[in-house]
């Protein structure tokens, strides 16, 4: 992907287009489980590994409520933008009240991002009206505000096999990304956040190889099943293209590390100076 045109399409304060179907308000899906197989691990390290992280993810400290400040529009994409730490198993977005919920897969990586926004907001940093949300731990009991999917999601996800982004390679050449963005609408009932169309440069690679873009979906789940479609070319009326996961676009630090912060970031940039 590296010397591509990106473009992307995304809900913002400016007139660009937005293709989320939940920007208008959310409509949560029944209960169920996910349909990946459960992971063999291959060796013991792998397999203890899955179970203390198993046992860490089903106790309290993995949701986060996430409120996005005034006058900020709010959408799928300004809250995911705002939203950093490591992977997440599933955002719900609730437009009315200005909030998410963002599930994290591991509680550590809950509490660096909520450490980091509490943070700067104790200090009255700048980066706190950058930032321009607010968190607050969920006050519910967690195992009611998430699907129950984690034991699968989590084998998928530390086996490299699960995340919310998809890579797609060999787009025609042609397809541009309002008519790419429209198509994953009307053909994908899972919950897009954000599409991401990637370009190559050289018009002789472009035309051989074709285009490659990025979807990025609400949860691992859905993700997961739309990869599985793309797979099996049961996607209706769209040619078959190469799709692969790709790393959580949440597994970044802060933009800018600070010497008061406590999370693990800013901790890691004050030791390796």
């Amino acid at each position: 992907m590296t010397g591509g045109a990106v473009s992307t399409s995304a809900t913002s304060s400016t007139k660009e287009t937005t293709y989320s179907a939940l920007d208008n308000g959310p409509d949560l899906a029944p209960l169920q489980d996910i349909t990946v197989d459960l992971v063999k691990h291959s060796d013991d390290a792998a397999a203890a590994k899955f179970d203390l992280t198993t046992e860490a993810s089903s106790k309290r400290g993995r949701v986060v409520s996430v409120i996005l400040h005034e006058p900020v529009f709010y959408s799928t994409s300004a809250v995911v933008e705002r939203v950093f730490g490591g992977t997440i198993q599933e955002f719900q977005f609730f437009p009315e009240e200005r909030q998410a919920l963002v599930v994290f897969v591991h509680p550590d990586e809950a509490a660096t991002f909520f450490k980091h926004v509490q943070s700067v907001k104790e200090t009255k940093s700048p980066d706190y009206r950058q930032l321009q949300v607010d968190v607050e731990w969920y006050h519910g009991t967690e195992s009611t505000a998430i699907y129950p999917t984690q034991k699968m999601i989590l084998a998928a996800v530390i086996a490299g096999e699960a995340s919310r982004s998809l890579l797609l390679r060999g787009l025609a050449p042609e397809l541009g990304l309002d008519d790419l963005s429209r198509q994953m609408k009307v053909r994908l009932s899972n919950i897009l956040v954000k599409v991401t169309l990637v370009k190559h440069r050289n018009a002789f690679t472009r035309k051989r190889e074709g285009n490659s873009a990025v979807l990025e979906f609400a949860s691992i789940k859905d993700a997961v099943d739309v990869l599985g479609l793309f797979e099996s070319e049961k996607v209706a009326d769209f040619p078959p293209v190469t799709a692969e996961v790709l790393t959580d676009s949440c597994c970044k630090g802060p933009s800018i590390t600070r010497d008061y912060c406590r999370c693990i970031y800013c901790y890691r940039s004050r030791v390796s100076v």
